[in-house]
């Protein structure tokens, strides 16, 4: 019987550090992380959003629901769905807030910068700086998308309804029709 032998390199010991509500977190049920343009990281909690300043974190004055999700826009506001509320929060204040219909579950950009939301039910988009609801788009259904991910990616307007809709059980998209767009979402 023969032996084989594995030479490998010792690497470094990766360093770990657990956060509590001591460190500033204002929940330990951390449920999103989101990083700014600027290089911040954000946590929403099932108690509210705080921010990372690098030692401890502290929380953000005016969101205290349950954070479902977190964006990162590239002008280095924060968007944050806590609820059925968006946020939109600058130098860590809440500079506005729009309450929808119905509980935020992803806030995303696609190709062209235009920014996207997703609610329970229904998909907004962001114009002159107030979410409008998609018109014609999945009125009365039950919409998911993945919860704090930045893996919706849509190429063009239509993409994000027809991503957020591949998540319907089958008897909902065999009815599910496309809407029509005439150049204006």
């Amino acid at each position: 019987m023969k032996y084989y032998s594995l030479k490998t390199k010792s690497t470094p010991q990766k360093k770990c550090t657990f956060f509590t509500v001591a460190d500033g977190l204002v929940s330990e049920n951390v449920r999103v992380l989101a990083f700014s343009a600027d290089g911040c990281l954000y946590a929403g909690t099932e108690n509210g959003l705080v921010r990372f300043n690098g030692k401890s974190f502290e929380a953000v004055e005016g969101v205290s629901a349950e954070v479902g999700a977190i964006f990162g826009a590239p002008d280095n506001s924060m968007y944050v769905g806590a609820k059925n509320t968006v946020y939109r929060i600058e130098n860590n204040t809440v500079v506005s807030k729009q309450e929808l219909d119905a509980d935020v579950v992803e806030i995303t950009s696609d190709d062209t910068g235009k920014i996207w939301l997703a609610t329970v039910k229904t998909c907004f988009y962001l114009e002159n700086g107030k979410f409008e609801r998609m018109q014609r788009c999945l009125s009365r259904t039950r919409c998911s998308a993945p919860r704090g991910s930045n893996k919706i990616k849509p190429k063009t307007a239509v993409a994000i309804p027809i991503k957020i809709q591949m998540s319907f059980p089958m008897e909902i998209r065999k009815n599910f029709r496309l809407p029509v767009f005439s150049g204006k979402t």
